[in-house]
């Protein structure tokens, strides 16, 4: 009989068809949970939520809470669980979710060798928080959690004293909200997580509760499940009964049922019907007098099989860091292959593994790729990874001496650009077709690319050859690519962190440490729309381990997860200044994850013109700092650039000249590029203001049109005008335009900006199908016209943008799932998630970076005066210690902070082209860039320190430099030199 952990270690593809085929022959014998539907991986039903609190009494019977599994019993002492014979597995699931909130149960745990006690909160995404009890180990109970059903660390688990858990009545709880999660027993806390200490794993998505028992030490059972479970159950000794006297759950959110609004599975995308999240979070009143861990457990471990969730594409472990238990599937392994290592084997599906290492379970699109480049041996004493947060190995200390220069123990030795093989093979690259493989003397079998050779030692989908023509297998090929050039041809010595003529690098000798292989584990399938990804859809986070052996292994759950591990990869290594590149930052592991899903640039081509060159080379710095979105504002009052087939006056009257034109061509291009790299343009189309340019080709759509010289009276720049509010030849010019346009956009965004700021009203004065500036009148005017934008937008399949002024200023009522853009204030984004909708930070104030530049205005004579001495509309310059400080979610209640989904920086380009593009972009974007990946606070509330960033950012300018950005610097080169000796 092929049992259900025979199917989870089969590789992918093979397991989906087999459980088409056998699924009616599973047999709950092990296994307790399951989920039928993953809502990380498409859509699912709602989950019916709880909304209130509930106390049961289980001592008067059943309740008709929970649908039970097996056959729990009832009688004074309450339920219980009892195993006795091979197979039994009681459970009781309840018919309710909670999202968020607290559970307390008073219980006994049933004894017995091998015999498992469990209270368990668990998601259809398979987010986890458990109480686990031995029946062998009555003197304890094991705390831990899981997100996402992720195991690529296995350091969650706890265990925790408990004076005779199975004959004394205890009262184990779970208190869960977005920040922490607390164990107590009788009221005592013996354990608390925080959000930020749980590496990218916080439970956060509706649980339903799930109380059991079962025999883990089942004859049956893998050997691993028996001696994790403490030993062979000897069912003559029972039976054995787990007692639940009573059950008090109290739901932290509000209404009728919870709902995934996208497939992120973070909490701010759950959506409540009737009610809200968090909408009974004061009834919260836990106290967290803890250390985070208390203790960990020890011994055997728990493998798949158990009383936690699987299903046909995901499962996850139960308690501690369990070790993967051999596959009970044939597995034919060769100790006889061509050239392998002593110890070696290789299986039956092509897997290398090496000596002593544990059977390997295959996962949905797993790569492993070998790299060229090899790696200094030392410790990491200062990191400097701008963007990375990361957790050093134990005894690994950081800091500055007393005469202020950093601490860093640097390595005697240092690489030079060669490619090694962990057998000490050296290859070159070689000039190979696509589709052609080559095989070493050691029976590799080696996959050329354009800059070095990938060795493939995993498997994609069935273990066949990567398909090129998926967005999946470009991004991470593109990736790879990206970072072998990275290393090797835009890195940097690093002379200016360093005393002034120290001897920092390290030498090659013979004891040089190489890096063997780079290997990249994704452990779940992109989302079809990796191309376009809605904000929150996609999993951006990685772990990144690079041992002192020269092994690296990134791992994420999607392709733009590898990319950002292996753009943080090429940050930690350095140029030699005699050739090649070396790390002193190993070993080090890494985990890494967005605080915000939108964390953007808008850049300005109307106003003047960007080549392309220059669009993607802000593409390229957006994604080396792990930035996701590069806002188009393509067209405005002074030219129109982009191409429009269907309307080609447009461009061709509308542009600065002939050669400053957009084309379909140039437009596709510049998403593919930004796809590639996990960047998604977004477009703006600003209107119903910022339209003058429509009037070089249709001045009989534009109301005010280049008013002078009182054009200030009618726009916020010259040249006035804007687009007629009650015209029909609008209506159907704006058909026209984005009947062409949107539908060439769709493949490669999910977003469309219809713009909406600065609206003059004015302007509708001169208007001769308005003729008033009355906002009674022009109101209900606008909302017309924007409902007939929105739903065009809509229709298209897009979701729409629009600035703050829509909604905070003309009071419209805008479509629910708009994105509302706010820049005027903090205040406006507080008051734009008051009104239930998401929104963009970006409070010009902090986030505008063409602020400072004096006026771009000439004044005559008689106002000269008046304007001196002539500071621009948002003067001073925003530096990056200003932009640091910024916190997008300043003034935001805890409780609509989810609303806020990132922002964006903005260079508008009044006085910004081609030759200063870089240099007022970068580096102060990075430190946007940093808010909005990790935080405007660090894990105590404080702001973050700009003596710690400031090195980093100095270091990120040196790495764009290399990359061709020219980036202005941070610091003289005393201050980088010298460490903490230019702080105040």
């Amino acid at each position: 009989m092929l049992l259900l952990k025979d199917i989870l270690a089969m590789s992918a593809s093979l397991r989906l068809v087999t459980f088409a085929s056998i699924l009616f022959l599973a047999q709950p014998t092990v296994q307790q949970t399951s989920t039928t539907c993953n809502p990380t991986a498409g859509t699912c039903p709602a989950d019916p939520a709880l909304g209130k609190s509930l106390q049961i009494d289980f001592t008067s019977g059943a309740s008709d809470s929970f649908t039970k599994q097996g056959a729990p019993t009832y009688d004074s002492n309450g339920a219980s669980f009892t195993v006795a014979q091979s197979g039994d597995a009681p459970t009781l699931i309840s018919t309710w979710y909670i999202m968020f909130g607290h559970v307390e149960v008073k219980m006994k745990a049933a004894p017995g060798t091998g015999i498992v006690s469990s209270c368990v909160l668990q998601s259809d995404d398979l987010d986890e928080i458990d109480w686990e009890w031995l029946g062998g180990s009555g003197a304890e109970v094991q705390s831990n959690y899981f997100g996402k059903g992720q195991t690529t660390t296995y350091d969650r688990a706890a265990v925790h004293a408990v004076t005779d858990s199975q004959g004394e009545w205890h009262t184990y709880a779970v208190d869960w909200t977005e920040t922490q999660i607390v164990w107590q027993i009788d009221g005592k806390t013996v354990r608390v997580l925080s959000s930020n200490d749980a590496n990218g794993q916080y439970p956060q998505t509706p649980m339903q509760l799930k109380l059991g028992s079962w025999a883990g030490g089942d004859p049956a059972n893998p050997a691993g499940t028996i001696s994790w479970a403490g030993g062979d159950t000897d069912y003559s000794a029972g039976p054995f009964t787990m007692i639940v006297q009573s059950l008090s759950v109290t739901d932290y959110s509000t209404g009728t049922q919870y709902e995934y609004g996208n497939e992120s599975g973070n909490w701010t995308s759950i959506e409540s019907t009737g009610g809200s999240v968090n909408g009974n979070a004061q009834a919260s009143d836990t106290a967290i007098a803890a250390p985070a861990i208390t203790s960990t457990s020890s011994g055997d471990t728990e493998p798949f099989s158990g009383t936690h969730a699987s299903c046909s594409t995901c499962s996850t472990p139960g308690v501690s860091g369990w070790t993967i238990s051999t596959v009970s599937s044939a597995a034919v392994t060769n100790t006889d292959y061509p050239g392998l290592p002593s110890g070696w084997t290789v299986s039956s599906s092509g897997k290398v593994i090496p000596p002593s290492a544990a059977p390997v379970i295959d996962i949905p699109t797993r790569f492993v790729y070998l790299i060229a480049g090899s790696l200094c041996s030392g410790l990491l004493l200062g990191f400097r990874g701008f963007l990375t947060t990361a957790t050093l190995a134990a005894g690994i200390s950081t800091g500055y001496d007393d005469r202020g220069y950093p601490t860093t123990v640097y390595p005697s030795n240092c690489l030079t650009k060669k490619l090694l093989l962990a057998e000490g093979e050296i290859l070159r690259p070689t000039a190979l077709a696509v589709n052609e493989r080559m095989t070493t003397s050691s029976g590799r079998v080696l996959l050329p690319t354009a800059t070095g050779i990938i060795t493939s030692t995993g498997s994609y989908g069935s273990g066949s050859q990567p398909d090129n023509s998926s967005w999946t297998s470009r991004i991470v090929a593109n990736a790879v690519e990206r970072t072998y050039d990275t290393l090797f041809t835009k890195n940097f010595v690093p002379w200016k962190f360093h005393p002034r003529f120290s001897d920092f690098e390290p030498a090659l000798t013979s004891n040089s440490t190489y890096v063997r292989s780079i290997t990249l584990q994704q452990s779940a399938p992109d989302p079809a729309t990796i191309m376009k990804p809605t904000a929150g859809s996609v999993d951006e986070s990685y772990t990144l381990d690079m041992l002192a052996s020269g092994d690296v292994t990134i791992t994420a759950a999607s392709s733009i997860g590898l990319l950002h591990g292996l753009t943080t990869l090429t940050q930690l290594f350095y140029e030699c200044s005699g050739g090649g590149v070396y790390t002193a930052l190993a070993p080090v592991h890494i985990t890494d994850a967005p605080k915000f899903p939108w964390r953007g640039l808008n850049v300005d081509t109307a106003r003047t013109f960007k080549p392309m060159s220059d669009l993607k080379a802000m593409i390229d710095a957006l994604s080396y700092n792990k930035m996701n979105r590069l806002h188009w504002h393509i067209t405005d009052a002074q030219s129109w650039p982009l191409e429009i087939p269907s309307l080609p006056a447009l461009a061709n009257k509308g542009a600065y000249a002939s050669f400053q034109k957009y084309s379909p061509a140039d437009v596709q291009a510049l998403q593919e590029y930004g796809a590639l790299l996990g960047v998604e343009v977004v477009m703006e189309i600003d209107n119903p203001g910022h339209t003058s340019s429509i009037a070089f080709a249709y001045p009989d759509l534009i109301a005010a049109f280049n008013v002078q010289p009182n054009w200030d009276s009618y726009a916020a720049e010259p040249p006035s005008g804007t687009l007629k509010l009650k015209s029909s030849a609008v209506s159907e010019f704006l058909e026209t335009l984005f009947d062409d346009l949107l539908p060439r956009l769709k493949p490669l965004t999910s977003y469309f900006h219809l713009g909406g700021d600065e609206v003059n009203m004015n302007a509708y004065t001169l208007d001769d199908t308005v003729g008033t500036n009355a906002s009674s009148v022009l109101q209900p005017l606008m909302q017309k016209y924007m409902d007939r934008n929105m739903q065009q937008v809509l229709a298209a399949g897009l979701v729409p943008l629009v600035w703050e002024e829509m909604l905070l200023d003309w009071n419209l009522t805008l479509p629910a799932e708009t994105i509302v853009q706010t820049w005027l204030s903090d205040e406006s984004v507080a008051e734009t998630v008051a009104k239930g909708h998401k929104a963009l930070a970006g409070n010009y104030n902090f986030w505008y970076l063409d602020c400072g530049q004096g006026q771009w205005l000439d004044f005559y004579p008689k106002s000269s005066a008046a304007a001196w001495p002539y500071a621009d509309y948002c003067s001073p310059r925003h530096n990056w210690r200003l932009m640091y400080s910024y916190d997008p979610l300043a003034g935001v209640p805890a409780n609509a902070t989810h609303l806020v989904l990132g922002g964006e920086a903005h260079i508008w380009s009044e006085q910004t082209d081609t030759v200063n593009l870089d240099q007022m972009v970068w580096p102060r974007t990075c430190a946007a860039g940093e808010v909005l990946w990790s935080g405007a606070k660090d894990a105590a509330g404080q702001n973050r320190s700009q003596i710690t960033a400031s090195p980093r950012l100095s270091e990120m300018r040196e790495r764009l430099v290399a990359r061709g950005i020219r980036a202005e610097p941070i610091q003289m080169t005393f201050c980088t030199q010298n460490g903490t000796q230019c702080a105040s």
